[in-house]
């Protein structure tokens, strides 16, 4: 007589889940951080090399930045717009992209970040208004968003599709840089 064995459904296969940005000792605002400091690097510097005591004070005014908001998302969000913003107003001013990033996202620098932050509330105000107002801007910054926490194909393929569609080639050549600095951890 043959003794046949019965699948209970249950599997002896323990199961495991990612923790995202939790390898090493790091936190998600952590991980934001080095997204924005990579983004911003790869808008207004993608030419230059940095000293690592450089990138540390950047990204330590970033944290400081990302911290004003209860929700770090919708920061994070804010700050890759005023980023590109910023980028719009070095092509029109080339001599302020030879700044130091430590001095250009600092309080007291004329020309630098705080100088985005009205351009982005101008911005704000007339979204409110007309809701499609430079929405680009926004989306490509929820796509950096994305692909900081999701860097998938089909996460870039999309976003890719998205600008293609809306004839955004500048801020889709942006989002590719932004992908290959990532996934080569250039800076």
């Amino acid at each position: 007589m043959k003794t046949t064995a019965v699948n209970t459904g249950k599997s002896t296969t323990p199961s495991f889940s990612i923790i995202r940005g939790l390898l090493m000792g790091r936190s998600p605002m952590q991980d934001l951080v080095d997204a924005a400091w990579l983004f911003a690097y790869t808008a207004l510097w993608n030419h230059c090399i940095f000293s690592g005591a450089e990138k540390e004070t950047v990204k330590q005014l970033i944290s400081a930045e990302l911290s004003t908001m209860a929700n770090t998302s919708k920061a994070f969000i804010q700050f890759c717009e005023r980023i590109i913003l910023a980028r719009n107003e070095t092509v029109l001013f080339p001599e302020n992209k030879d700044v130091l990033p430590s001095y250009w996202f600092s309080k007291y620098s004329t020309n630098g970040y705080v100088t985005a932050a009205r351009r982005l509330e101008s911005i704000s105000m007339i979204r409110h208004a007309v809701p499609g107002h430079k929405i680009e801007i926004k989306a490509l910054a929820e796509a950096v968003l994305e692909l900081s926490q999701e860097p998938t194909a089909s996460n870039f393929l999309y976003w890719r599709s998205y600008f293609i569609e809306r004839k955004e080639i500048q801020l889709l050549d942006l989002l590719t840089a932004f992908s290959a600095n990532r996934q080569f951890k250039i800076q």
